[in-house]
């Protein structure tokens, strides 16, 4: 599991004993950070060899907590994880300078959240494995909004286009389309 191990300092924690150490994996791989009962628990810096890089808690060799995930293509996750995956209240910047800031639930956007779009365009409200669902509301860079109900990503469900000039669209809406 292990080539190297470097730097162990004993460290009192929470009444029990664990230690600092720098482990080099053989995969090319390294952690440096707390260790209790012989895995990571507690704060630690994780070098994936992938290029990625955690920077937070762990527990029993998982990351679990609060963390900064940075991924090689330039995205990072700053938030709360479980069993290693995201999981709680996070923000998420993506390769293209999207971002997100709301729920997550087994590592997909879940609960309620705003993503910014690039192109200024916005949407705040429900999600549902990853997708818009549920009541939201989205904002159009030109200044139009969508209020109501949204399923699988789409504008589904009743609800109300509102347009920059002042008029409006309230009925039903299915896949996208306005019905009545």
């Amino acid at each position: 599991m292990c080539d190297r191990q470097t730097d162990v300092l004993p460290v009192k924690g929470a009444g029990s004993m664990s230690e600092i150490r720098e482990v080099k994996y053989t995969d090319g791989s390294r952690y440096k950070g707390e260790f209790k009962d012989g895995k990571r628990n507690g704060r630690g810096k994780y070098y994936f060899a992938s290029g990625a890089k955690y920077d937070g808690e762990y527990m029993d060799n998982n990351i679990h907590g609060k963390g900064t995930y940075q991924y090689p293509n330039g995205c990072r996750y700053d938030g709360e994880f479980r069993n290693n995956k995201k999981d709680g209240t996070g923000t998420m910047i993506y390769e293209d300078g999207a971002k997100y800031e709301g729920e997550w639930k087994n590592d997909k956007r879940h609960g309620t959240g705003v993503y910014h779009y690039t192109n200024r365009d916005r949407y705040e409200g429900e999600w549902k494995n990853d997708k818009r669902d549920g009541k939201g509301v989205f904002h159009w860079a030109n200044g139009d909004r969508y209020e109501g109900d949204f399923k699988e990503g789409t504008r589904h469900g009743r609800g109300t286009l509102y347009f920059k000039n002042g008029s409006s669209q309230t009925g039903r809406w299915e896949d996208g389309r306005f019905l009545r």
